[in-house]
């Protein structure tokens, strides 16, 4: 992935229309990857940051400055101070994406603007400058394709917030859904849990054997029991959510007297929430209907032709049969003749020459190339099954999936849509009084709703200690599988599904040993490359199953991470996300705010010279001039393609974009030329 051009009219502090190109060069045969934007505290910086994620994901950005207010709110408060709100903003970004082998170029434009007391937004995408009304209407689902957000966040980071992946407590968890998501290991994990869904559906199947009752029986005493307490504590929820109801109920009178002081908005949001309701069950529906079809094997069309390959084997191997049945069949009828023949007296000559000519027809009706080794031996059902999957009736299915699929992205942007337009609320300065009641209401909503997630968290526990035990159960069953199942059909797939959860958990295992050993190595050699103390460190370990971090030193001792500096901090987590880009298999920009802020001056150096030239294909600095000063900027300027000045104008409150780092632009012409 390649960025090409930022776009901004009226966002933020940026006034009008500015641009940036943010494309790497290439200099005599020299690959340039960096784009350095330079500016003041509080000049734009990171609102670039924020402008590149909001261009991609909308409402589910992450980004600075919005913290937990409502979406519209937010979009509002974008629109540059000095233009009408009725003006609105836009940001628009492409960029270039290889795919099958197969570059294209991506535009997406956001544009919002005050629409009487909501925000109304638009999302246009042009594909190879073509405009796409599909990934128009789909583009959650497809950047999340291209660039999960999850991911991204490795890779367009502002290195003050990134410190987290230093910390001990924190760090864990959001390293294993890095790990797994930029290394591929939860396809792995997917297919273990379909694996577990086929296995309980034959142990329900299954006819359970008497030795094991007991402990079943056992089994399920306990489970009973551990249900009776759930259905107390569900008891108590619903109890818990008679007064949620009441307290509720008095939100409601306050909205009511909040909806007259806020005009239209209020008969727009009664019809918006009927919209969500509706909107809901057609969800609901269509994706019951989706399970239903996946069930059916519609997943195995995504085999096909391994599905072919199987029924090619099967019709061998059914040829083999019947030309072995005939062989017999001819054999038997011989001997039966020539015994004949023998008793009638036939001479022996004449007696000879039937026999030789018995074998000679026996010979010439034998197929010597069909001697197909029996690897499947499909039963007539299972051939029925994979006979319905490749005629027309998987065919159908597909069909209907696909329509199923289209309409599913259709009402979920629509409900995104209303869920949006329900977030924007009259403003609560107007109100005062009418407000205040309101937020007692919802304070009184919020007491109840705290009482019954405690409740949800006592259910949370009875449900881990109710999957253990049925755990046990369905292991007792599956060891039923091998002996009790009533068809060889059944009995085949309950191996298999035993097969598949057992070879994907040992491949799981030894790709994510193999990548994080790998993983491992590259944060430790980033970490050493770049840290000030060589001798601090020597290694760095990330434990495959839990995915906690220890550092080493030269000894073999353990470090904790509270010996680091604030600066090594910093240069830890650079590092991390680092190593994790070397590893990955996607090739994608950086994207670096405030990188040198807390570190001395040899780790800045180390940056300079060693992490900026080589992050990724294409780096994005957003710097302040104490940074990256004038010594720094002359290592950098090698390989920087193009840099940008954000100077703020203090009396227009603005931000104008202008060539060259802060007063140097004639060092940048002449870098880029």
């Amino acid at each position: 992935m390649i960025l090409q051009k930022l776009s901004l009219f009226n966002f933020c502090l940026y006034s009008g229309e500015q641009e940036f190109d943010l494309a790497p060069t290439k200099v005599y045969g020299k690959h340039r990857p960096i784009v350095l934007c330079g500016g003041i505290n509080g000049g734009g910086k990171t609102t670039l940051l924020d402008a590149v994620q909001l261009a991609l994901y909308g409402n589910r950005a992450r980004t600075s400055k919005r913290a937990n207010q409502p979406y519209d709110d937010f979009l509002r408060d974008c629109i540059h101070r000095g233009v009408p709100a009725a003006d609105g903003a836009s940001i628009s970004l492409s960029f270039r994406y290889a795919s099958q082998g197969k570059d294209h170029l991506y535009e997406v434009t956001r544009r919002w603007a005050e629409k009487g007391a909501g925000i109304r937004e638009y999302l246009h995408v042009l594909k190879d400058d073509e405009p796409d009304a599909w990934l128009s209407e789909n583009w959650n689902t497809v950047v999340e394709e291209l660039i999960p957000l999850g991911v991204s966040q490795l890779f367009f980071f502002d290195a003050e917030q990134i410190r987290f992946l230093a910390e001990d407590d924190t760090s864990n968890e959001a390293l294993s859904m890095a790990i797994k998501s930029l290394l591929g290991l939860d396809l792995a994990e997917r297919l273990i849990a379909d694996a577990k869904v086929v296995e309980s559906r034959l142990a329900k199947e299954s006819t359970v054997d008497p030795e094991q009752k007991k402990k079943l029986e056992s089994l399920e005493a306990e489970i009973y029991a551990k249900e009776d307490n759930r259905h107390k504590a569900f008891q108590s929820k619903n109890s818990l959510e008679g007064e949620l109801l009441w307290a509720e109920k008095e939100t409601r009178k306050a909205e009511m007297a909040f909806a007259k002081a806020g005009g239209k908005q209020w008969k727009k949001r009664a019809k918006m929430q009927e919209d969500k309701t509706h909107l809901s069950a057609n969800i609901e529906s269509i994706e019951a209907k989706l399970t239903q079809l996946a069930e059916s094997g519609l997943p195995m069309l995504m085999v096909k032709d391994l599905l072919k390959e199987v029924s090619n084997q099967d019709e061998s191997e059914q040829e083999t049969r019947n030309a072995g049945l005939l062989s017999k069949t001819l054999l038997a009828r011989d001997k039966k003749l020539l015994a004949g023949m023998k008793k009638a007296k036939l001479s022996p000559a004449n007696l000879k020459s039937l026999k030789e000519f018995l074998a000679a027809d026996r010979e010439s009706r034998a197929d010597t190339n069909n001697n197909c080794k029996a690897i499947h031996r499909l039963s007539e059902s299972a051939r029925t099954s994979l006979a319905s999957l490749l005629d027309k009736g998987g065919k159908e299915r597909t069909k209907i999936a696909k329509g199923l699929s289209k309409e599913l992205d259709s009402f979920n942007l629509k409900l995104e849509t209303v869920e949006r337009s329900l977030a924007a609320a009259p403003k609560e300065d107007t109100l005062k009084i009418v407000a205040e009641n309101l937020k007692q209401a919802n304070s009184a909503a919020a007491v109840a709703g705290d009482r019954i997630a405690r409740i949800d968290k006592e259910l949370a526990s009875i449900d881990y200690e109710l999957s253990i035990l049925r755990r046990d159960y369905n292991r007792i069953c599956r060891d039923q599988i091998e002996n009790d199942l009533a068809t060889e059909e059944s009995r085949r797939l309950g191996e298999l599904s035993a097969k598949t959860q057992t070879i994907m958990k040992e491949f799981l295992d030894r790709a994510t040993n193999a990548k994080i050993d790998r993983l491992s190595t590259l944060v430790s050699e980033s970490f050493r490359f770049l840290l000030r103390k060589k001798e601090l460190i020597e290694r760095i370990e990330i434990d495959p199953a839990t995915f906690s971090i220890t550092l080493f030193d030269s000894a073999g001792n353990s470090i904790p991470k509270s010996r680091l500096s604030e600066g090594e901090k910093q240069i830890f987590a650079i590092s991390i996300l680092w190593g994790l880009a070397r590893a990955s298999s996607r090739p994608l920009p950086a994207i670096i705010d405030t990188p040198m802020a807390r570190l001395d001056e040899t780790h800045r150096s180390h940056l300079i010279e060693r992490y900026f030239p080589n992050a990724s294909h294409q780096v994005i600095i957003l710097s302040t001039d104490t940074e990256i000063g004038e010594e720094y900027y002359e290592s950098l300027a090698p390989n920087i393609a193009r840099s940008y000045h954000l100077r703020y104008v203090e009396s227009e409150r603005h931000t104008i974009v202008e060539e060259g780092y802060f007063k140097s632009p004639s060092k940048v012409r002449g870098a880029t030329a």
